[in-house]
């Protein structure tokens, strides 16, 4: 039976990187564990805000913003150590196997609805 280390090595990819994997690992998972911190405050402090909008008519002031710029600085701190798990995430386009004519359908369809809908 193999032991912990072993397996967590081989799962997560370590032992293929050389003498600096384990300082990658280690280095990549404090960005996932300090981004997941930041996550939490940013949830509580929407959470805060919009408590404060609906009882007391006072959000946090430019809360939005600051939501916005850390999800952006956050999310990318997970990408190191998802991709040492290997844990990306993959994306398969579907266009490029439709054929020409479904995807013309599909954008006439689109068209319709929107003239439809703005009338």
């Amino acid at each position: 039976m193999q032991d912990e280390s072993s397996v967590r090595a081989h799962r997560s990819g370590i032992g293929e990187r050389g003498p600096y994997g384990h300082m990658q690992f280690v280095t990549a998972k404090w960005f996932a564990l300090t981004g997941g911190l930041i996550f939490t405050g940013l949830v509580i402090m929407s959470i805060i805000s919009i408590v404060g909008r609906k009882l007391f008519s006072a959000p946090v002031p430019v809360y939005v913003e600051v939501l916005q710029m850390f999800a952006a600085f956050v999310s990318a701190a997970f990408f190191a150590y998802c991709h040492l798990m290997r844990g990306d995430i993959k994306v398969i386009s579907v266009r490029p196997k439709l054929a020409a004519r479904t995807l013309d359908f599909k954008g006439a369809q689109n068209e319709a609805q929107t003239l439809l809908r703005h009338k």
